[in-house]
């Protein structure tokens, strides 16, 4: 999970502490569940604070709820770990954090590619690129 990020970042603390990992994560993106994130949150924690950025993390419902948004309004098959960053952007927009002129830049790097091709995928897949 991002939780070990958040909690760190949330009291300004540029180094992961000891009471910021989570022995046993758990969660549906199993591709996040890291409990000790290793050495990267020092640089990512320069970053956004420099960018003038956040961490955030978010619930499983709003994950789920996004998930089938981005398929049913955007025709996008993405995975989890996209689920959460797009609900946590949706949950910043909501609370004003994020305006409607603001640019904002969300990777959704974890299509799941488990149903029929979207008008995403397929497009990506017969452009003269790829063949």
């Amino acid at each position: 999970t991002c939780s070990p990020m958040v909690s760190a970042f949330n009291d300004n603390s540029p180094v992961l502490r000891k009471e910021d990992l989570i022995e046993d994560p758990k969660g549906i993106c199993r591709s996040i569940l890291r409990g000790a994130p290793g050495d990267t949150y020092q640089w990512l924690y320069k970053i956004i604070n420099e960018t003038k950025g956040s961490f955030e993390k978010t619930e499983l419902n709003s994950i789920l709820e996004v998930f089938k948004e981005a398929n049913e309004l955007e025709s996008l098959d993405i995975g989890y770990s996209s689920a959460i960053a797009l609900a946590c952007v949706k949950r910043m927009a909501e609370q004003k954090r994020i305006g409607r002129k603001d640019k904002v830049l969300v990777n959704l790097t974890d299509g799941r590619y488990t149903m029929p091709p979207t008008k995403t995928t397929w497009k990506y897949y017969n452009s003269p690129q790829t063949n």
